[in-house]
C-alpha cells in the first residue's frame, strides 16, 4: 500500500512526532509511506523525516505562509504525484493540506486526523470538507468524536478515536536524571515537580506558581521545573515569582530534544493543566511511560486514559488552585502512593505504543481501498 501524508507545519510538535512514528512503522511493515511538508522553510521536523529515511515528495511545498501562487502549483503537482507514485491513501493533518487534498478526493480516499476541539466554531468550508470530502476522520479523544457527530452531523461509523503513542524504549524508568539535577544544582533528595509546556498564557503556568508558597511549607527544598520553549511571557512569570518570593524554588528549562528523557527522569512528578494546540497531551503520556505520577486537570483525552488515584490525581478544573495544591502535596508526601501510580502509568503505556497505533490506522487504510 502506498500512503501519502500531507503535513503543512515545519515545527517539531506533538502531532509531528506521532506522524514520524507512524511513517516509520508503516514503512517497516512493507508499505511505502511518503511525506510532503514544508520544504523551503527551516524547521526541525523535515530534517527528522529525512534522517529516518522517509521518502519526501520534494515537488510539493506545503507552506501555509507562502503566496497563493504556491498553492496553485501544489494543486497542479498533487495529481501527478498521486499518479506517479501510485498513491492508495492520502492522510492529512491540518486545514491547509486538508483543503488541498479535497480537490483530488475522487481519485484517492482521504483520511484526516482532527486535532482541534472547538468544532462549534468551524466555518462553512471546513464543515463541508469534513462532511463531504473526507472518507474517514481520526480524533485524538472520544470527546472530540462526540463533537464531530453532534456539530457536524457525521456518521460515527466514519470516525475512530486513536490516542497518542509513546516509544517506551525512548521513555523508560531506567533512564537517569542525575545529570540534569547536577546541571541545575538540584539536591538528589529535593522533590522536583515539572510542568512541560511552552511558556504561553493559556497553559496556566501562573496557577502552578501560585501553589508553590503552600507546597513549600511542607517541602522547603522543593523545586518546580518549567520545561518548554521560552518566549516573552517569561517576563510575566518572573514578575509573579518575585511577587510570591519563590525565586529559589523555580527553574526554567528550555525544551531540549537531545536529553529530554533525562529531564523527565529528574522529576518526581508532573503537572499538566491545559493541552497544547494539537490536543494530544503528549507530555502526560511521556511522563507515564517514565513511571512518573501525574497531577492533571480533566482536559482533552486525559480523563479517558487515566483513572483518578491510579496513574495520577485528576482535578476537575485547571483553575482550581486549591485542589491543585492539595494534589501536588499529597503526591509528594505519600511516596508509596506515588510509586504505585508511577508503576500503573508505565503499565498503562503498554497499550499506547507506536506499533499498536499504527495497526489501528493501517486497518482504517485497508477498509478504504
Amino acid at each position: 500500500m502506498n500512503i501519502l501524508h500531507l503535513y503543512s507545519d515545519e515545527n517539531w510538535t506533538g502531532p509531528a512526532e506521532s506522524v514520524l512514528n507512524l511513517l516509520k512503522e508503516l514503512n517497516k511493515r512493507g508499505h511505502k509511506a511518503f511525506f510532503a511538508g514544508v520544504i523551503k522553510r527551516r524547521g526541525k521536523f523535515l530534517p527528522k523525516i529525512r534522517e529516518a529515511g522517509i521518502p519526501v515528495i520534494e515537488s510539493l511545498n506545503l507552506d501555509r505562509k507562502s503566496y497563493p501562487l504556491q498553492y496553485l502549483k501544489n494543486l497542479a503537482i498533487l495529481p501527478r504525484v498521486l499518479r506517479n507514485e501510485k498513491i492508495d491513501i492520502i492522510h492529512t493533518h491540518f486545514r491547509y493540506d486538508h483543503i488541498l487534498a479535497s480537490f483530488v478526493k475522487k481519485r484517492v480516499p482521504l483520511v484526516h486526523t482532527l486535532h482541534r476541539a472547538d468544532l462549534d466554531k468551524v466555518n462553512f468550508q471546513e464543515r463541508f470538507m469534513l462532511r463531504h470530502k473526507t472518507d474517514y476522520i481520526i480524533t485524538i479523544s472520544k470527546a472530540i468524536k462526540e463533537k464531530v457527530v453532534q456539530y457536524l452531523g457525521i456518521e460515527p461509523e466514519r470516525i475512530s478515536t486513536i490516542y497518542g503513542a509513546v516509544d517506551s524504549n525512548k521513555f523508560n524508568p531506567q533512564i537517569s536524571g542525575n545529570k540534569i539535577r547536577e546541571e541545575f544544582k538540584i539536591d538528589k533528595d529535593a522533590p522536583a515537580v515539572g510542568m512541560i509546556a511552552p511558556l504561553q498564557p493559556y497553559r496556566k503556568h501562573l496557577h502552578l506558581l501560585r501553589t508553590i508558597p503552600q507546597v513549600r511549607k511542607e517541602f522547603p527544598e522543593v523545586k518546580f521545573l518549567l520545561i518548554g520553549s521560552i518566549g516573552s511571557y517569561q517576563k510575566v512569570l518572573k514578575a509573579e515569582i518575585e511577587r510570591l518570593r519563590i525565586s529559589d524554588s523555580v527553574i526554567f528549562i528550555s525544551y531540549r530534544d537531545e536529553d529530554y528523557s533525562q529531564v523527565l527522569a529528574s522529576l518526581d512528578m508532573e503537572v499538566f493543566l491545559v493541552p497544547g494546540s494539537d490536543g494530544s497531551c503528549r507530555a502526560v503520556l511521556e511522563a507515564l511511560a517514565m513511571a512518573k505520577p501525574v497531577v492533571s486537570a480533566k482536559v482533552g483525552p486525559i480523563p479517558e486514559i487515566m483513572e483518578n488515584s491510579r496513574e495520577g490525581i485528576l482535578i476537575d478544573s485547571p483553575d482550581d488552585i486549591v485542589s491543585l495544591t492539595n494534589a501536588i502535596t499529597k503526591t509528594l508526601k505519600d511516596k508509596d502512593l506515588a510509586r504505585r501510580m508511577g508503576e500503573a502509568g508505565r503499565k498503562l503505556m503498554e497499550r499506547f505504543t507506536p506499533e499498536i497505533r499504527a495497526t489501528r490506522i493501517e486497518k482504517i487504510y485497508y477498509s478504504l481501498i
